[in-house]
């Protein structure tokens, strides 16, 4: 009896120890498989697949646009935190914006080519953070891809003697000021958006000046609307002369001398009210001026013409200090005489301005109101006045009066 207890005991303490062994290896094995299992990646990722891509532009200028699916691979990244989360063995603290930030470090590389044609192939890389691959436990795959080009329209070509067809270009008032106008008539949907404009802007121009103006528009935008214009924007120009404008006189050989003649008789015509200039003129010549009633009594007598100058603005000048483009004055003998009967000697100018020739040859003039700039009984002073003070800012030259 006693030996059957003491084999029953030993086969019990046996069967003890051998389910602890088997636990044991149980609890290795299930250690080692945990171990094991948080090495495999969380999730495969072939970011190519959440990539959409289309063909723009037309054959022969064709482009690949890549554009991501965030909200796909977000789904896809959700699911690879989840495994992330039901691991027992972690390697680190992660969150869900980990695997998030993820997404932004994901960059398309595309060809520099924007002139593909149907069937042409084109290579596409994707780069991405692979230290934080690594550190979220998702495997990349799917980096590079081979695509066709496809779906490309036949593109609208257009010259560029159809761009300036209904391209209105004209010049309005005087030279040299004259300003540009420019219309675009066209009623092409191409065509009608382009912007004309002078290759140098000037804000003036003058008669001869040829003026080159540009059609501007983007390689982008014919892209966008399958077009092809013959040449590119930088060589769409098209010379336009400034002719047929009225321009101011520049020289004084374009005035007739029956002009003239009609200048020096309108011009004596300014001769009526001598108390303007009387006080002055009578201390010059050293004569006392007389008063009837406070009133000065001085009188213009029979003007003669003396010399006469014309005068063109400089370039630069034009409107400075009230300049004009031209002038035209005239130089009279004149006494002046008072109630008294003393008379004296006066030199007076009268001026006419701004005298324009139209396209036609004709001449456009004012002298309907004459008036006297200037007068003294020096006949220096008057020189000064109408020839000395004028030097810097204009061309003068002296007019025949006979």
């Amino acid at each position: 009896m006693r030996t059957r207890s003491r084999r029953k005991g030993k086969k019990s303490g046996r069967a003890v120890k051998l389910a602890a062994i088997l636990l044991a290896l149980a609890a290795i094995v299930f250690v080692v498989l945990s171990v094991l299992l948080s090495k495999r990646p969380y999730a495969e990722i072939a970011v190519s697949e959440y990539f959409n891509k289309s063909f723009t532009g037309y054959n022969g200028k064709g482009s690949l646009e890549v554009t991501l699916d965030r909200e796909l691979l977000q789904s896809r990244l959700d699911e690879a935190f989840e495994k992330y989360e039901g691991t027992l063995f972690k390697s680190g603290e992660l969150s869900v914006r980990d695997y998030y930030r993820f997404i932004d470090t994901i960059e398309p590389v595309l060809p520099p080519e924007s002139s593909l044609s149907n069937g042409e192939g084109v290579l596409v890389r994707y780069n991405y953070d692979r230290a934080l691959a690594g550190e979220l436990n998702i495997r990349i795959t799917g980096t590079e891809e081979e695509l066709s080009a496809f779906g490309l329209e036949e593109a609208r070509r257009i010259t560029v003697e159809e761009l300036f067809s209904e391209l209105e270009v004209s010049f309005t008032g005087q030279s040299p000021n004259v300003q540009l106008a420019i219309k675009n008539h066209s009623e092409d949907d191409f065509i009608r958006d382009i912007v004309f404009n002078p290759v140098e802007y000037r804000e003036y121009y003058e008669q001869g000046d040829e003026v080159a103006i540009r059609a501007y528009f983007s390689e982008k935008e014919c892209r966008n609307r399958k077009i092809v214009v013959e040449k590119p924007s930088e060589e769409c120009v098209r010379i336009y002369r400034v002719e047929g404008v009225d321009e101011y006189v520049k020289a004084a050989s374009e005035l007739p001398s029956e002009v003239i003649k009609e200048a020096i008789s309108a011009g004596k015509t300014a001769f009526v009210d001598a108390n303007t200039y009387g006080v002055r003129v009578f201390i010059e010549a050293g004569l006392v001026p007389i008063y009837i009633n406070k009133q000065a009594t001085f009188s213009w007598l029979t003007p003669s013409p003396v010399k006469a100058y014309f005068k063109t603005v400089k370039e630069g000048a034009e409107g400075k200090n009230g300049n004009h483009y031209n002038d035209l004055d005239i130089i009279y003998s004149c006494d002046m005489t008072q109630a008294d009967g003393v008379t004296t000697s006066v030199r007076a100018v009268v001026r006419f301005s701004d005298f324009v020739k139209r396209s036609d040859g004709s001449l456009v003039y004012d002298f309907s109101h004459p008036t006297i700039i200037s007068a003294s009984h020096i006949a220096g002073n008057i020189t000064k006045v109408v020839v000395d003070s004028f030097e810097n800012d204009y061309f003068i030259e002296e007019v025949p009066i006979n």
